[in-house]
């Protein structure tokens, strides 16, 4: 995981280092992004994840029911 987050590019890895300590909306606030700029962000990381091959045998699907 490390491995692939040094690699994201800085306004990507920014946000994704703060979500190991920080709720959504606290990013947010530190950050001054929106909240769709860092769920986009989000989307954006997991996509690098799956292509990297860490990913979880659950889909989103599976985990919300």
């Amino acid at each position: 995981v490390r491995r692939v987050v040094a690699g994201f590019p800085p306004p990507i890895k920014e946000i994704v280092e703060l979500l190991t300590d920080y709720s959504i909306p606290e990013v947010c606030e530190k950050t001054g992004r929106s909240r769709s700029h860092v769920y986009r962000t989000l989307g954006v990381a997991r996509d690098h994840f799956i292509r990297s091959g860490l990913h979880s045998t659950k889909t989103r699907r599976s985990v919300r029911r």
